[in-house]
């Protein structure tokens, strides 16, 4: 009998009355389309699935943020002691030239202890001011910032911020 009716009406409308009512089924779907996906994602299953998400997203950020850095201070590094070790070698073949000349043995030594310092105080930089881990390889699975540690300190940072709201309002010790 709907159906009956449902042709009937359909014979009287006009053009346009026919595509303003499609349009409005349509609008009527998306609007139920968007109250199911709202309500699935405020739902339990929905929230852990945003915060695995939200997890994996931060990972390849923080990767893709601090993997190239990290890259750049081994690179850095290698080549600093490379030239240092250019330097002594430099430094011992001009000893050895000259050991006929009666070159001093404390003059060689402060120089290499000179060096030796300088290389020193590059090392201290790179672990304090830029994070060295003493490791030269620059291999992906080698860095600190690959897609593991990233995801770990993805989630370290949501359950460290989840803690410090707890205790800013009171609620737990």
């Amino acid at each position: 009998m709907k159906q009956l009716d449902d042709v009937e009406t359909s014979r009287k409308m006009s053009d346009g009355e026919r595509r303003r009512e499609r349009q409005r089924r349509q609008r009527q779907r998306v609007v139920t389309c968007c109250k199911q996906l709202a309500a699935f994602l405020f739902s339990h299953v929905g929230l852990a699935i945003m915060v695995v998400a939200y997890h994996i997203m931060g990972g390849f950020l923080f990767r893709a943020l601090e993997a190239p850095f990290e890259q750049r201070v081994k690179v850095k590094v290698v080549g600093i002691r490379g030239q240092m070790v250019d330097e002594i070698w430099k430094l011992a073949l001009d000893m050895a030239g000259r050991s006929r000349h009666g070159v001093e043995r404390r003059n060689f030594t402060a120089r290499v202890e000179d060096i030796f310092r300088s290389f020193q105080q590059e090392v201290r930089d790179a672990v304090k001011d830029q994070g060295w881990d003493g490791i030269d390889d620059t291999d992906e699975a080698q860095l600190q910032w690959s897609f593991a540690g990233a995801l770990l300190y993805a989630v370290t940072v949501t359950t460290t911020i989840g803690r410090m709201i707890i205790r800013y309002d009171g609620n737990k010790n």
